[in-house]
C-alpha cells in the first residue's frame, strides 16, 4: 500500500473507499453507466423524444440487471447515482463511483477538449451523497495548447478529494489536436505512448487510480506485443492501480484488451458500451431480455478473465503494522 505523505498516516476514508468499490479478492469489475447524451442517442436519435424520467428509468434496469455482476458502478449525478440509492436498486455491498466532470466535456466539445465541471457540483458533495471513488475525465496532452491549464485542473481536484478523503480515479483522455488525421498509424502509435505519458503525469499530480484508455491496438499479433509493452511500461512507472476503459470499442476486442493490460499489471475494467449497449431500449420498446442477458454474460466473463490474469489491489496493512502506526488517540490529531 502506498502512501506518498511522508510520515502521514494512510487515509482511511480513502482506503474504505477502495474496499467498497473492488471485489473481495482485489479487483475493479466495474460498469460505467455515466454517459449522458451520447447514451440517451442510443434510446432515440431525436433527444426530444428521450424524456428524462425514460432515461433514469432505462439505467435503473441496466444497474439492477448488472449488480450480481459488479464490484462497482460509475454512475452520473444527472440521471443515476442518486436514484440508484433512493430506488434500491444499487445493492448493499456495491461501490459507488460518480464523476465530477460536465458532459460537454466528456463529448469533446469543451475548448481543444478541456475538462469542465458540472455546475454546483464537486467532490464534497459526492462524498456527502454516499460515493466511494469521485472520478475525473481529463483531456490530457503534454505537446497540447492548455498543458498547465489541465494538470492544474487535477491539482485542484486531487486537494479537494483528500479534504473530504475520497479516492480520485482520474480518466485522461489523449485528444486529436487541430488538423491532425487519426487514421494514420503514426498518430495511433503517438496516441497510445501518449497513454504512458498521461497516466504517469495523473500518478506525480496526486491521482489514487487511473482509468486509462488502451495503449495501442489488437488487430494483429504484433500491435498486441506493442500495447502489451505500454501496459508493462504503465505498471512500472505508476505506484496507483490502474484498468482499462472500453470507448465502445467492438467486445472481442476489448475482451482482448482486458487480458493484455491484466497480463501486464492492470488490476480491472470501467466498461460501458463494449458491455450495455444492445441492453438499452430502442424507441418507447421495453430493454431487450436478449440484450440484457448478453451484458451480463460479458460482465462475468470480463471478471473471470481479470480474475485469472489481473493484479489485486487490496490496500490492507497486517495488523501489527497498524498498531504500530497508530496511537490510540490518533484521531486527535487527524486532520
Amino acid at each position: 500500500m502506498t502512501n506518498r505523505e511522508t510520515d502521514a498516516l494512510p487515509d482511511p476514508g480513502k482506503i474504505r473507499g477502495f474496499q467498497k468499490v473492488t471485489s473481495a479478492d482485489g479487483f475493479f469489475i466495474t460498469c460505467a453507466i455515466d454517459h449522458g447524451d451520447d447514451y440517451r442517442e442510443l434510446i432515440d436519435p431525436d433527444l426530444e423524444k428521450v424524456p428524462y424520467e425514460r432515461t433514469v428509468e432505462s439505467k435503473m434496469k441496466l444497474v439492477d440487471a448488472l449488480s450480481p455482476y459488479v464490484s462497482s458502478f460509475l454512475l452520473d449525478p444527472e440521471y443515476a447515482a442518486a436514484h440508484s440509492i433512493f430506488s434500491g436498486k444499487l445493492q448493499r455491498d456495491t461501490g459507488l463511483m460518480v464523476c465530477v466532470e460536465e458532459e460537454g466535456g466528456y463529448l469533446g466539445t469543451g475548448p481543444k477538449g478541456e475538462t469542465r465541471f458540472r455546475k454546483n457540483w464537486n467532490a464534497a458533495k459526492i462524498k456527502k451523497m454516499g460515493a466511494d471513488m469521485c472520478k475525473l475525465l481529463w483531456f490530457y496532452r503534454p505537446d497540447g495548447p492548455i498543458d498547465e491549464v489541465q494538470r492544474d485542473i487535477v491539482s485542484g481536484v486531487v486537494k479537494d478529494c483528500a479534504a473530504v478523503s475520497i479516492p480520485l480515479v482520474v480518466e485522461p483522455i489523449w485528444n486529436p489536436l487541430e488538423g491532425e488525421d487519426t487514421s494514420l498509424d503514426a498518430w495511433q502509435d503517438r496516441r497510445a505512448d501518449g497513454v504512458v505519458e498521461s497516466a504517469v503525469v495523473a500518478c506525480e499530480l496526486g491521482a489514487d487510480m487511473l482509468k486509462l484508455e488502451f495503449p495501442g491496438r489488437v488487430d494483429t499479433e504484433e500491435q498486441q506485443r506493442a500495447a502489451a509493452a505500454r501496459c508493462r511500461s504503465i505498471s512500472e512507472k505508476v505506484d496507483i492501480p490502474w484498468v482499462i476503459l472500453s470507448a465502445g470499442v467492438d467486445y472481442d476486442a476489448f475482451r482482448l484488451q482486458v487480458q493484455v493490460a491484466s497480463e501486464a499489471g492492470g488490476s480491472g475494467f470501467m466498461a460501458g458500451r463494449s458491455i450495455w449497449r444492445d441492453a438499452v431500449p430502442k424507441g418507447g420498446s421495453e430493454s431487450s431480455s436478449e440484450g440484457v442477458e448478453r451484458a451480463t454474460s460479458r460482465m462475468a466473463e470480463l471478471a473471470e478473465i481479470t480474475a485469472k490474469y489481473g493484479t489485486p489491489y487490496k490496500p490492507v496493512m497486517d495488523l501489527a503494522s497498524v498498531t504500530g502506526s497508530l496511537e490510540k488517540h490518533w484521531y486527535h490529531d487527524w486532520r
